[in-house]
């Protein structure tokens, strides 16, 4: 049996992520909210920036938006076409309304299915918190990286 390489933490703990080699596709995403003044009820909208910062092409590969903490996937975005080397698409993703008032985090995640074998998987997830009754709020591109949600796709079997 063939043993995959996989990254490591510098403590000698392996992540269990595939290390993609030169050349291949690095995603991460930009989440910008495009109202500042959500009032509860209000419905607001994300511009969301998908890049590819490595060097290589990226397939298919889907972006899942959901909702912190409840762990309810809100939206699955399916790319539309191939993402080259230093290529963007842009987009709002669909309108969301503030259900009450208080902090609502999000969880955006590019390749959350793992079908891109990147340069760094490390870097595919961005919080967004709306605070409903005052204004927006975002968390600036880190390099700390973000547990993705894991989702059930066994379709409850």
């Amino acid at each position: 049996m063939a043993s995959t390489p996989s990254s490591s933490t510098g403590t000698g703990i392996s992540t269990g992520m595939p290390i993609a080699s030169a050349g291949t596709p690095d995603l991460v995403l930009d989440v910008v909210p495009t109202d500042m003044t959500p009032a509860v009820g209000r419905t607001i909208r994300f511009m969301v920036t998908e890049r590819n910062a490595g060097g290589g092409s990226a397939g298919a590969y889907v972006t899942k938006i959901t909702l912190q903490n409840t762990n309810t996937q809100l939206y699955r975005i399916p790319s539309l076409f191939t993402l080259g080397s230093g290529g963007s698409s842009s987009y709002q993703f669909p309108y969301w309304s503030c259900p009450s008032a208080g902090v609502h985090t999000f969880v955006a995640v590019i390749d959350a299915e793992g079908t891109v074998a990147e340069s760094n998987e490390l870097n595919n997830s961005k919080l967004v918190s709306v605070n409903c009754g005052g204004p927006l709020s975002w968390t600036p591109p880190s390099t700390t990286p973000v547990p993705a949600p894991s989702y059930d796709t066994s379709g409850g079997e």
